[in-house]
C-alpha cells in the first residue's frame, strides 16, 4: 500500500508515517492545545537542593492537583537542579526550570504533558514530511551541572577535523558524514573539564560540564579576552574575589600583596587613603613611571597619587577609590605576550580588574558586615624618664657647657620629674574600622543583573575625631536577545569618599618630643605652648583637612553576531574622579609667640581627571584542521582631560571662614593646569591551537600617541608567543604517566611608555601668580623638542608549566628579561640658553631580569576535610647596562649596577679613643671627614620576595593563611633621626643606650653631644653613607581568615541560604633582623608603616 502526501508522487513506507505521526502529535499538542499556565494563576512555593525533574513534578502536583505526564526516555538525560521559589507562577517557574533541559510543556485537560523543545522538533518533522532522509547532524546545548548554558564552548566531532563554537545560548550543530546512527563529541570549555560525549544523529542533546578543580582550568581575563594558563601563551597571574575578600583593606592593591610572583605591593604609611608603591618585574624607565597600566572593565583607570595638598599620605592613591568587594578577579600581566596588545602602555605590565556580573538564577541577596580595630605593628621603645635626663646632661658634659636659656628640659623650665609616654599617647591609640556590603543578583538566560552597595570607615589611631569614610554602589546587567545575535553588557560603579584626618604622619612628633615635655592643653581645653617654649604637636593633630572624591566608571559593549563564529562588538568606557582638597591653619593652632604676622590661611587643592575610552573590534573564531583559530582586530579611541588647581589664602575675618576661597582677602594661585592626550590604535591577534597540544598567539598595534611631534607620534608593537602541551604526546604520556600536565612556553615582543609628560614637544609656557600692575604674565617653563620617541622595551621569557599527580601539584618555572631603551630623560642645557634642561631621548638601557617560581599543592581533598598550599617566589635583577656620557665616578648613574645605586661615604666604626664616626677615605685611611665618596650603595632595588599560603577546610570551618617575605634595603631607623643622641628629643634605646662614654670603648654608638660641631658629621656624613642604610629582610604573617559555615539544617529552619561568621586580620607578626624591631621593616624609618587589624564578621545569603 503506497501513501501519498498531497502535491507530492512519492511514496512514504509505513515505518516513516509512523515515525512522523510521533513527531506530530507532540508538535499538535503544543500548537492547538497549549493552554498558558497564567490563566490558570496557581503559585507554587519549592525549596530543593539537587532534585531531580521528578521530584519537583510530584511537589507540584501536591500543590496545584495536576498531573504530569512525561516519557521516561525524554527524562533519562536530564541533571538535577537547584530550586528556589516562593509563590512563584506556574507559567512562570515551568519554562525557566524547562528551558535549561531542553524541554517544553503543555496543559490538556489540567494534565502538564512533558515534550522536547517544539522548536528543534519541527526542523526534524519537516524533513521526513518532505520525503528525505533526515540529515546527519549533530546538535544539542551545552551546560554547566546547573544547566546555565555555556556560550563559546568548543564541539570537535572526534576522529574528523569538524567541530562547531556553542552561540550565546550554548546550543551547537556538526554535519557529520560519520557511518552509524551516533557520533562521539569532544566538548571543551575554559574553566571546565572536557568531556567526551556520544550523541545519536540529529537528537538534541545536553552535554553538561563539571567546573574544573585544576587551576588550570581556571578563567583568566587578558587583554580582550579571556584564557585558561592551561592554553595560555603569555604570563598571567590571577587573584580570586575570595583572595580579595579574605583581606579586611580599603585598597584592593593591598590584598594582592604576597600573592603575585613579581609584582611588589609597598604600604607607604599606616594612614587610611595612605600611598601604595606597586612595581611589577623591576623600573623600566629612568624618569618615567614604573607603575603598571590599570584596566578596569575595559576602561583605562588613571592610577597613581591624587593628593596635592596632604603630604601625610604621600600622594595617596587612586585604586583607593575602588571597592574592593566589587571585584571579581584581578589578572596581572606580565610578559610580551600578554602586554604587548596594549602598546604604549604595557611597559610595566598591565592589572585588569574584573567588577562582578550577575549570573543566570534565582535572585540571590547577599550582606557581608565586619568591624574591628587596627594597631601600630611595633612600637618603638624610646628612652625613659632617667636615661634621657641622663642622656641630655652627659652630652653637655662631653660639649663642656652647661644648659642654656633653650635647655628647657634640663633647665628647670619644665619639670624634671614628670614622664609623658607621647608614643602611647599620640600613636598608641586602636584605630577602628568597619565594613558593610551587599548585593541583589539574579537572571536567566536572556538577561543577567547585579546591583551592589557598601560602606567604609576608618579611623587613625591618632587622637582625633577625623575618619576616612567611603560609600560605593555598582550594578551591572547583560541582556541577550533571543535569536542570540545581539547582546549587550552595561555595568559601572560610584565611589564617594570623604576624608577629615589631619594631614600629619606622627612619627616625627613623637620622636621629637622630650619626656617631660608640658601637657599639650590648659584646663581650659586650648593648646598650651608653655610660655613659648614648647612646639606642641596637637597644634598639627587639631590643623583642619576635608578632601572628598567621587569616582565614577561606566562601561557599555554592543555585540553582534551575523553569522557563527563572527562577533561584531562595541565597547564604550568612561572614568572620572573629582578630588577637591581644604586644609587650614586657624588662629587657634598658631604659637601666639612667635615672631611675626600671626595670620590664619588656608590651601585649596581641586585635581579632575577625565578618560573615555572607545574600541569597536570584530572577533571571528573558526576551526581550522584539527584546531580552533581565534582572530581579534580592533581599534582604539581614547582620550584623557586632567585638571588641576591650587590655591593659597590668607587674612580671614574668622577661622570659619577658612574652607571658603571667596572670604580670603588675599587669595593666590600657588599653580593650575589642564592638559589632554589622546590615543590612536589598531591593533589584533590571532591565535592557533592544534589538537589541544601546540599553541602559537599572535600580537599587534600601532599605537599612536598625542604626546610625541607628529614625525613621531605612531610605532608598532608586537609579539609572537607559542607553546608546546607536551603531556599530550602519547610517548610523553607512556614514559612519564605521573606527568598529568607540561608545557613549555616562550613569548619574545616589544612594548613602549610615552613618559615624556603632555605638550613635551611644544614649547611651554606657565602664568606667573603674582600680578605686574595689575595683570598676570607668561614665564617660559619648558623648551620644545620635536624629536621625542618612544622609549621601547623589548620582553623576553621562557618558562615551563608541570603538573603531576593529576595535577595536585602544580609547578611553574620562568626566566624573563626585558630591556628598555631610548630613555626620555632631562638632559642638562646651558645657562645662556633661558633654561636648565630639555626632554630628550637617549640610548640609555635598562635591563630588568630574573627568575620566577611559583607552586600550589592540593595535599588532601576529602569530603569533609581539603588542605591546598601555595608558594611563589620571585629573584629579580636591576641593571643599568649603559648611559652614554657616563664616567666611572659619576655620582648618579653607575653603569653595571641597579637603578637607584648611589656613591656614599663608607663607614668605619666609632674611634675608640675619641668617640665620633670615622669614615674611609680613597687610601682607606680612617678619617672624621671624607671627601671621597668611595662606597657604592644598592639603594632601593629587592633582592626577592613572594609568599607562602595555605587553605584549610573542615566540614563548616574554613581557615587560610598568607606568609609575605621580601628582601630589600631602606634607610636604617637608627641613624635617620631627626638629631643625633645628646639634642634635645628622645631616642630610641637601641641607637643610644650603648654608646661611647670613655677612651676605649668599642662601640657603634658616638659620645652624646648637642653641638653643632657634633651635629655636622652626623648630618653631612653619617646619614650620606652606608650607616644610613640596611637591608631590611622580613618575614609577615599578611593575612589570616578564619570562618565557619552554620548547618544547612540550621538554614532550612531559618530559611536562609548560607550563613558564615569570619575573624579577619592583617599584618599580624612580623619578623625582622634586630635594627628593625622598633620600625616596621617595609615602610621607611620616617613612617609608622601599615598597620595591623584584627575584625570579626558576618557573612549572610538570602
Amino acid at each position: 500500500m503506497n501513501n501519498i502526501v498531497p502535491g507530492k508522487g512519492m511514496p512514504i513506507p509505513f515505518s516513516k508515517l509512523f515515525m512522523i505521526m510521533k513527531l506530530i502529535i507532540p508538535l499538535m499538542l503544543v500548537a492547538v492545545l497549549h493552554v498558558s499556565g497564567a490563566s490558570y494563576g496557581q503559585k507554587v512555593t519549592i525549596n530543593k537542593k539537587k532534585a531531580a525533574l521528578t521530584d519537583i513534578f510530584k511537589a507540584i502536583s501536591e500543590q496545584t492537583g495536576r498531573e504530569f505526564i512525561a516519557n521516561p526516555n525524554l527524562l533519562a538525560n536530564t541533571f538535577p537542579v537547584d530550586v528556589n521559589v516562593k509563590n512563584k507562577e506556574i507559567s512562570e517557574f515551568l519554562p525557566e526550570l524547562l528551558n535549561k533541559q531542553g524541554l517544553a510543556y503543555s496543559v490538556v485537560n489540567n494534565v502538564i504533558v512533558i515534550t522536547r523543545d517544539p522548536k528543534l522538533l519541527h526542523g526534524l518533522a519537516n524533513s521526513l514530511i518532505m520525503g528525505t532522509e533526515p540529515p546527519k547532524v549533530i546538535k544539542g546545548w551545552v551546560t554547566d551541572m546547573t544547566g546555565v548554558r555555556l556560550p563559546g564552548a568548543t564541539v570537535s566531532l572526534k576522529g574528523t577535523n569538524k567541530g562547531a563554537t556553542t552561540d550565546a545560548n550554548g546550543y551547537f550543530e556538526i554535519r557529520s558524514e560519520l557511518a552509524g546512527d551516533s557520533a562521539e563529541v569532544v566538548v571543551s570549555y575554559t574553566g571546565f573539564i572536557t568531556k567526551v560525549a556520544r550523541i545519536k544523529h540529529a537528537m538534541p542533546t545536553l552535554i553538561y560540564l563539571r567546573a574544573s578543580t585544576s587551576e588550570l582550568d581556571q578563567v583568566q581575563v587578558i587583554a580582550y579576552g579571556t584564557t585558561t594558563k592551561r592554553f595560555s601563551t603569555g604570563n598571567v597571574a590571577t587573584v580570586t574575589a575570595a583572595e580579595i575578600e579574605r583581606s579586611p583593606v580599603s585598597n584592593p592593591l593591598l590584598a594582592l600583596a604576597g600573592r603575585v610572583s613579581g609584582l611588589v605591593i609597598n604600604q607607604v604609611n599606616g594612614l587610611p587613603g595612605g600611598a601604595v608603591n606597586v612595581q611589577l618585574r623591576g623600573f623600566n624607565s629612568i624618569s618615567g613611571s614604573s607603575a603598571p597600566l590599570y584596566i578596569i572593565d575595559g576602561v583605562p583607570f588613571k592610577g597613581g597619587g591624587y593628593s596635592s595638598i596632604n603630604f601625610a599620605l604621600d600622594g595617596g592613591n587612586l585604586l583607593d577609590f575602588v571597592n574592593p568587594a566589587d571585584i571579581a578577579s584581578v589578572d596581572v600581566l606580565k610578559d610580551a605576550d600578554a602586554t604587548s596588545i596594549y602598546g604604549s602602555r604595557g611597559a610595566n605590565g598591565v592589572i585588569l580588574i574584573t567588577t562582578k556580573k550577575g549570573k543566570p538564577g534565582r535572585m540571590r541577596s547577599n550582606v557581608t558586615a565586619y568591624t574591628g580595630i587596627s594597631k601600630v605593628t611595633r612600637k618603638p621603645e624610646y628612652m625613659n624618664l632617667q636615661e634621657y635626663l641622663q642622656m641630655r646632661r652627659e652630652a653637655m658634659a662631653n660639649d663642656g657647657v652647661r644648659p642654656g636659656p633653650a635647655d628647657y628640659d634640663v633647665n628647670g623650665t619644665w619639670d624634671t620629674t614628670k614622664y609623658t609616654d607621647w608614643q602611647q599617647r599620640i600613636m598608641g591609640g586602636n584605630a577602628h574600622v568597619s565594613d558593610v556590603q551587599g548585593s541583589v543578583s539574579g537572571g536567566n538566560n536572556q538577561v543577567q543583573y547585579l546591583v551592589g552597595g557598601g560602606y567604609h570607615r576608618e579611623s587613625p589611631v591618632m587622637p582625633t575625631d577625623g575618619s576616612s569614610r567611603k560609600g560605593s554602589a555598582h550594578f551591572n546587567i547583560t541582556g541577550t536577545s533571543e535569536d542570540n545575535k545581539f547582546s549587550v553588557n552595561a555595568g559601572g560603579y560610584y565611589v564617594s569618599n570623604n576624608n577629615d584626618i589631619p594631614p600629619i604622619d606622627p612619627t616625627g612628633s613623637v620622636r621629637d618630643l622630650p619626656p617631660n615635655a608640658p601637657e599639650p592643653f590648659n584646663h581650659d581645653g586650648t593648646l598650651n605652648w608653655e610660655n613659648g617654649t614648647f612646639g606642641n604637636p596637637y597644634s598639627s593633630l587639631l590643623q583642619p583637612y576635608l578632601g572628598r572624591s567621587n569616582n565614577i566608571n561606566g562601561n557599555i559593549t554592543l555585540s553582534y553576531r551575523p553569522i557563527k563564529g563572527l562577533d561584531i562588538k562595541v565597547a564604550g568606557g568612561y572614568q572620572n574622579t573629582a578630588i577637591k582638597e581644604y586644609t587650614g591653619t586657624p588662629l587657634y593652632i598658631i604659637n601666639p609667640y612667635l615672631t611675626g604676622n600671626k595670620i590664619a590661611s588656608a590651601r585649596y587643592g581641586t585635581s579632575n581627571y577625565n578618560i573615555w575610552n572607545i574600541e569597536p573590534q570584530v572577533t571571528y573564531n573558526f576551526r581550522f584542521g584539527k584546531g580552533n583559530v581565534e582572530t581579534l582586530l580592533g581599534e582604539t579611541f581614547r582620550h584623557e582631560l586632567n585638571e588641576s588647581l591650587i590655591q593659597s589664602g590668607s587674612n580671614y575675618v574668622s577661622d570659619a571662614l577658612l574652607k571658603n576661597p571667596a572670604a580670603a582677602a588675599t587669595l593666590i594661585n600657588e599653580s593650575s593646569g589642564m592638559s589632554e592626550n589622546a590615543y590612536n590604535a589598531t591593533f589584533g591577534r590571532v591565535k592557533y591551537t592544534w589538537d589541544s597540544k601546540y599553541i602559537l598567539t599572535l600580537n599587534g598595534r600601532y599605537d599612536g600617541s598625542s604626546r610625541f611631534g607628529p614625525a613621531n607620534r605612531f610605532h608598532f608593537f608586537w609579539s609572537a608567543g607559542g607553546a608546546w602541551i607536551f603531556t599530550q604526546e602519547k610517548a610523553v604520556k607512556a614514559l612519564v604517566p605521573f606527568l598529568s600536565f607540561g608545557k613549555l612556553r616562550g613569548s619574545y615582543g616589544t612594548t613602549g611608555n610615552d613618559a615624556a609628560g603632555d605638550y613635551a614637544f611644544l614649547d611651554l609656557y606657565r602664568s606667573i601668580p603674582y600680578p605686574y600692575q595689575g595683570s598676570n604674565g607668561l614665564q617660559p617653563q619648558a623648551l620644545f623638542n620635536a624629536a621625542l620617541q618612544w622609549e621601547a622595551t623589548r620582553k623576553i621569557e621562557g618558562a615551563i608549566d608541570l603538573g603531576f599527580l593529576e595535577d595536585k601539584i602544580l609547578v611553574t618555572a620562568s626566566y624573563y628579561t626585558n630591556r628598555s631603551n631610548n630613555q626620555l630623560q632631562n638632559l642638562p642645557l646651558s645657562a645662556v640658553t633661558g633654561f636648565s634642561s630639555i626632554r630628550s631621548n637617549i640610548p640609555a638601557i635598562i635591563r630588568n631580569n630574573g627568575w620566577e617560581f611559583e607552586l600550589r599543592t592540593t595535599n588532601i581533598k576529602s569530603k569533609d576535610f581539603d588542605w591546598s598550599t601555595s608558594l611563589n617566589i620571585a629573584l629579580p635583577r636591576n641593571t643599568l647596562v649603559s648611559y652614554p656620557g657616563v664616567g666611572p665616578d659619576d655620582p648618579t648613574f653607575i653603569i653595571g649596577k641597579p637603578l637607584g645605586t648611589i656613591r656614599v661615604y663608607e663607614y668605619a666604626g666609632v674611634d675608640p679613643q675619641t668617640g665620633v664616626y670615622t669614615f674611609y677615605d680613597k687610601e682607606r685611611k680612617k678619617v672624621t671627614s671624607p671627601v671621597d665618596r668611595t662606597k657604592i650603595l644598592d639603594a632601593v632595588s629587592v633582592k626577592y620576595y613572594g609568599g607562602f599560603q595555605n587553605s584549610l577546610r573542615y566540614k563548616g570551618w574554613t581557615a587560610d593563611f598568607l606568609l609575605q617575605f621580601e628582601d630589600h634595603t631602606v634607610r636604617n631607623p637608627l641613624i635617620n633621626g631627626t638629631f643625633p643622641p645628646g639634642f634635645q628629643g628622645n631616642q630610641l634605646k637601641s641607637r643610644a643606650l650603648g654608646r661611647w662614654q670613655q677612651p676605649g670603648d668599642v662601640t657603634d654608638i658616638p659620645k652624646y653631644t648637642q653641638s653643632i660641631l657634633g651635629f655636622l658629621p652626623w648630618a653631612l656624613y653619617a646619614k650620606n653613607s652606608d650607616l644610613a642604610y640596611s637591608r631590611a629582610p622580613f618575614l609577615r604573617l599578611k593575612n589570616v581568615s578564619i570562618a565557619y559555615q552554620l548547618p544547612a539544617s540550621l538554614m532550612k529552619k531559618l530559611r536562609l541560604q548560607q550563613v558564615s561568621v569570619f575573624a579577619q586580620g592583617q599584618n599580624l607578626l612580623t619578623f625582622s633582623k634586630k635594627e628593625f624591631r622598633d620600625f616596621d621593616p617595609e615602610a621607611d624609618a620616617i613612617n609608622f608603616g601599615p598597620l595591623k587589624t584584627f575584625t570579626g564578621g558576618l557573612k549572610v545569603n538570602l
